[in-house]
Protein backbone atom coordinates (compact mmCIF):
# COMPACT_ATOMS: atom_id res chain seq x y z
CA UNK A 1 0.00 0.00 0.00
CA UNK A 2 1.55 3.67 -0.81
CA UNK A 3 0.94 7.06 0.71
CA UNK A 4 -1.58 7.75 -2.15
CA UNK A 5 -3.36 4.98 -1.65
CA UNK A 6 -4.42 5.60 2.76
CA UNK A 7 -7.42 7.12 3.94
CA UNK A 8 -7.31 9.48 6.13
CA UNK A 9 -8.24 7.13 9.02
CA UNK A 10 -5.69 5.04 8.20
CA UNK A 11 -3.04 7.78 8.42
CA UNK A 12 -4.24 8.85 11.69
CA UNK A 13 -3.91 5.05 13.10
CA UNK A 14 -0.45 4.48 11.49
CA UNK A 15 0.60 7.86 13.05
CA UNK A 16 -1.26 6.86 16.61
CA UNK A 17 1.11 3.78 16.35
CA UNK A 18 4.21 6.61 16.77
CA UNK A 19 5.88 7.87 20.08
CA UNK A 20 4.84 11.02 21.47
CA UNK A 21 7.79 12.41 20.62
CA UNK A 22 7.70 11.42 17.17
CA UNK A 23 4.32 12.74 16.87
CA UNK A 24 4.52 16.26 18.38
CA UNK A 25 7.97 16.16 15.81
CA UNK A 26 5.43 15.10 12.82
CA UNK A 27 3.22 17.77 13.59
CA UNK A 28 5.23 20.58 13.94
CA UNK A 29 7.01 19.94 10.51
CA UNK A 30 3.50 19.54 8.40
CA UNK A 31 3.04 23.01 10.60
CA UNK A 32 5.88 25.31 9.69
CA UNK A 33 6.10 24.04 5.82
CA UNK A 34 3.28 25.99 4.62
CA UNK A 35 4.65 29.17 6.79
CA UNK A 36 8.11 28.61 5.79
CA UNK A 37 6.83 28.40 1.87
CA UNK A 38 5.32 31.81 2.47
CA UNK A 39 7.88 33.26 3.94
CA UNK A 40 10.27 32.37 1.60
CA UNK A 41 8.18 32.89 -1.63
CA UNK A 42 5.40 35.62 0.01
CA UNK A 43 1.68 34.87 -1.32
CA UNK A 44 0.06 36.00 -4.68
CA UNK A 45 0.18 39.38 -4.48
CA UNK A 46 0.31 39.11 -0.71
CA UNK A 47 3.52 40.46 1.21
CA UNK A 48 5.40 38.08 3.13
CA UNK A 49 4.69 36.92 7.21
CA UNK A 50 5.96 39.63 9.39
CA UNK A 51 6.59 39.70 13.04
CA UNK A 52 4.30 41.16 15.17
CA UNK A 53 6.62 43.97 16.20
CA UNK A 54 6.54 44.83 12.63
CA UNK A 55 3.23 44.45 12.30
CA UNK A 56 2.37 46.73 15.29
CA UNK A 57 5.43 49.09 14.43
CA UNK A 58 4.08 52.62 13.37
CA UNK A 59 0.79 52.37 15.04
CA UNK A 60 1.07 55.53 17.46
CA UNK A 61 2.47 56.15 20.55
CA UNK A 62 3.74 53.81 23.19
CA UNK A 63 3.49 54.30 27.31
CA UNK A 64 6.32 53.58 29.05
CA UNK A 65 5.92 51.49 32.06
CA UNK A 66 5.78 53.80 34.59
CA UNK A 67 3.09 55.97 32.90
CA UNK A 68 0.96 52.58 32.62
CA UNK A 69 1.70 51.92 36.44
CA UNK A 70 0.64 55.53 37.48
CA UNK A 71 -2.99 55.13 35.10
CA UNK A 72 -3.25 52.12 37.38
CA UNK A 73 -2.50 53.93 40.35
CA UNK A 74 -5.42 56.45 39.70
CA UNK A 75 -8.11 53.87 38.38
CA UNK A 76 -7.29 51.89 41.17
CA UNK A 77 -6.74 54.11 43.99
CA UNK A 78 -7.01 52.33 47.07
CA UNK A 79 -6.80 48.66 45.76
CA UNK A 80 -3.93 49.24 43.67
CA UNK A 81 -0.43 48.38 45.53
Amino acid sequence: MTASQLTYQQMVLLIRQLPLTERVRLVREILEEPLEEQVREGREGQAPLESLYGMLAGQGYVPSDEEIRAVRREMWGKFYQ
